[in-house]
C-alpha cells in the first residue's frame, strides 16, 4: 500500500510500505517522474529538489539552496521567492508549471531553452514567436495584444514601461 504525500512533511516525498524505502516523485501535468528510491526521508527530499530544478524555473523547493535548511512551508508553496512576495496574485495555482511565467501570455519551452508567446483570440490561439528571455517574450506579447484587443492587459505599462501588477488579476476586454 502506497501512503500520500501527507506522509511526509516534505513535498513530493513518500513512504510505501512494501519495500520499507521513501521515493520521491515529480508530478508534470498527467505523468509523475521517479527520482528515486532512498532509506532516508531527507535523502528523497533533496533528491525530489534535484529533480523538480530540471523541470521548472522557479520550483518550489524543500531544502533553500543557499544555505541547505529546509524550507518550513515548501508543503503549503509559501517560499514563493521575492518576486511572487512582491506580486500576491502570482502565488495561486501556477507556481511549480513548466509553462509559468511572471507574464501574461508567456511560456517557457524548456526543450528550446527559449520563452514562447501565445494569444488566444476569437477561440484560437495565435502563435506570436519564440524569443530568448522572458522579458523579451512579454513586450512581444503586449504588441501582439494591442493589434487584437481594443483594450488590453498588458504586462508592461505603455508610459512607465514598467510591469504592470493588474496583469494577472483581470482578463482581456
Amino acid at each position: 500500500m502506497i501512503k500520500t504525500e501527507a506522509s511526509s512533511p516534505y513535498r513530493g516525498v513518500f513512504f510505501r510500505q512494501g519495500t520499507k524505502l521513501w521515493y520521491a516523485c515529480v508530478c508534470i501535468g498527467y505523468r509523475s517522474i521517479c527520482a528515486g528510491a532512498h532509506k532516508r526521508e531527507e535523502d528523497a527530499a533533496r533528491a525530489y529538489d534535484a529533480k523538480v530544478s530540471e523541470f521548472f524555473a522557479r520550483p518550489i523547493l524543500n531544502f533553500d539552496p543557499v544555505t541547505g535548511e529546509r524550507n518550513k512551508d515548501s508543503k503549503e508553496g509559501k517560499n514563493l521567492g521575492p518576486l511572487r512576495a512582491a506580486f500576491p496574485y502570482l502565488a495561486g495555482g501556477r507556481e511549480g508549471r513548466a509553462s509559468s511565467s511572471i507574464y501574461r501570455g508567456v511560456t517557457n519551452q524548456r526543450r528550446y531553452k527559449k520563452w514562447q508567446v501565445g494569444i488566444s483570440y476569437r477561440g484560437r490561439v495565435i502563435y506570436v514567436g519564440m524569443y530568448a528571455t522572458e522579458e523579451m517574450a512579454a513586450r512581444a506579447h503586449d504588441v501582439a495584444a494591442s493589434r487584437y484587443f481594443g483594450r488590453p492587459v498588458l504586462n508592461f505599462d505603455p508610459i512607465t514601461d514598467l510591469p504592470n501588477p493588474d496583469r494577472k488579476a483581470d482578463r482581456h476586454r
